[in-house]
């Protein structure tokens, strides 16, 4: 990418030179002998150490001039580690309120930038802060918002050491502001920023869990209903033997009791009237109720 830088002068100017103020020291960057009151510097590709804040100086018959005014070359794109950016409260913007537009990375960046399209001017730069998450952020207030404040917003981390040499910039975060809330709307960035691999796995974590948690209680369940079908089974077993001994017994049925069989002599039921009850069902029904 090239880049011109034009310096105005005076129509008898002889010379002109451009300088670039770089790590806090002025260094020559290039001459031109055009005469008259413009010369146009280019710089046929741009890199990292092309950033920074450039003067220019010409030369007349009387002397000197002075230093130029400013402009500023910054230089995007160095670091792969882009930012995000997001809005805060909420997706919904309301004309009067303040917004907070939050710019994030996992990069350490000294500082973010947060540029608006066609506002450069205006750029709202602050230092970062780390979370206890790890990441680094800055959080700029906004407002109170009008539908003037609708725009393209980016966000850039640097490093204060080389600040005119930013990272890549984040995806745009279009805010369209209205003055009646039926008819606001926002575009959000889809931007994702890298996680720690623990923090990443933390859900699967919690889920593994809950599975294990839900089968150990399934599995509790099944244990109990099959220990209460096998009591309910040895009952109905019991009960058949009942009936079963219950003809060979007929002599005491009398009362509506029956004597337990020779094989089990010494054992008393305890409920008596099982025999006569049972003897008179069907294999398979389920029992009556007792008689009280």
């Amino acid at each position: 990418m090239q880049v011109n830088i034009s310096c105005m002068g005076m129509s008898d100017a002889q010379k002109y030179l451009l300088y670039i103020m770089k790590f806090k020291n002025i260094q020559h960057k290039q001459t031109s002998v055009e005469r008259g009151e413009k010369a146009v510097f280019s710089i046929s590709s741009i890199g990292e150490y092309d950033g920074g804040e450039y003067y220019c100086f010409y030369k007349t018959t009387s002397g000197w001039s002075a230093r130029s005014d400013k402009v500023e070359l910054v230089v995007t794109g160095n670091f792969d580690n882009k930012p995000c950016l997001s809005l805060l409260p909420r997706p919904v913007v309301t004309s009067g309120e303040t917004v907070t537009l939050k710019c994030f990375s996992q990069e350490e960046y000294d500082r973010f930038i947060v540029t608006k399209e066609g506002e450069q001017k205006h750029s709202m730069v602050m230092e970062s802060q780390k979370t206890s998450a790890g990441q680094c952020q800055a959080l700029f207030s906004v407002g109170p918002v009008t539908p003037r404040s609708s725009g393209t917003f980016k966000c850039y981390g640097y490093y204060k050491a080389n600040p005119h040499v930013w990272s890549e910039p984040s995806d745009h975060l279009e805010i369209q502001v209205s003055g009646s809330a039926k008819n606001i709307s926002l575009s959000h960035n889809m931007c994702k920023p890298k996680t720690e691999p623990f923090l990443a796995f933390l859900p699967l974590f919690f889920i593994l869990i809950f599975l294990h948690l839900q089968q150990r209680h399934q599995g509790k369940f099944r244990k109990n209903e099959f220990l209460e079908t096998k009591v309910v089974q040895a009952a109905k077993f019991e009960e058949t033997q009942v009936v079963t001994y219950a003809p060979m017994c007929s002599r005491s049925l009398r009362q509506g009791t029956a004597a337990p069989p020779p094989s089990q002599a010494g054992e008393v039921p305890e409920k008596p009237s099982a025999y006569a009850t049972l003897a008179a069902g069907h294999p398979g029904a389920a029992p009556r109720d007792e008689e009280k």
